[in-house]
């Protein structure tokens, strides 16, 4: 198992991941397609809602940004190679080698993307000015998660990636304006009804009152 305490340290994690994968691959380029399907699998998070929540676009604009990798781009902006920055231009005596996706791991990420959209238009986007207000729409967030997936465990890393989603902000962002002393699960323990346990390593997050439903 493994163990995120924030946004920061799960970009950190999927960078140090990225390098150690390009190390032992024992390639010069690694397309970003294989790296994702191992993170995937490992993490069960995209890097591309890492790289959301660190508060990039996308995940070749994170990766560059980083300043340890060297991007070998194509035609197509989501299709890239990635070698280390440590043996650039070296790297470009080397053409990168295609690589041929799982199709499941392709169809998953199709499915995600497309549970992800649905999902949104369900929140009702609160402007957000104080802790109070930031309390609600967190605890919105956490309450349509549960209600919609009542059986998986819900973690921080998915309530993160929902509120950069929904409001487009890092969450990490806004606990350093409103709330600069506190840390992200340490706020969730002030919400009434939010429950924070540490599980297995991971924290998970859970109502300690069913989800009421709204009369029609």
């Amino acid at each position: 198992m493994y163990h995120y305490d924030d946004n920061i340290c799960l970009s950190q994690q999927l960078l140090n991941e990225l390098e150690r994968y390009i190390k032992i691959s024992h390639h010069t380029w690694i397309s970003v397609s294989q790296f994702e399907d191992f993170w995937d699998y490992k993490y069960n998070i995209s890097p591309e809602e890492v790289a959301n929540s660190a508060g990039y676009t996308d995940l070749r604009k994170f990766i560059h940004s980083s300043g340890r990798f060297a991007i070998y781009g194509t035609s197509e902006h989501e299709n890239f190679y990635i070698s280390l920055a440590s043996v650039f231009p070296h790297c470009l005596n080397y053409a990168p080698k295609p690589y041929k996706r799982n199709k499941r791991r392709l169809i998953k990420k199709k499915v995600h993307k497309s549970s992800q959209a649905n999902s949104t238009p369900h929140l009702t986007i609160h402007e957000i000015k104080s802790v109070e207000d930031f309390q609600a729409a967190l605890r919105e967030i956490i309450e349509m998660k549960i209600t919609q997936n009542p059986t998986v465990s819900l973690t921080i890393e998915v309530v993160s990636n929902q509120f950069y989603q929904s409001y487009k902000k890092p969450i990490r962002v806004v606990i350093k304006n409103l709330c600069p002393q506190l840390k992200l699960i340490d706020l969730l323990r002030t919400i009434p009804d939010i429950e924070v346990n540490q599980v297995d390593q991971k924290w998970k997050i859970s109502l300690s009152k069913p989800v009421r439903k709204s009369s029609v």
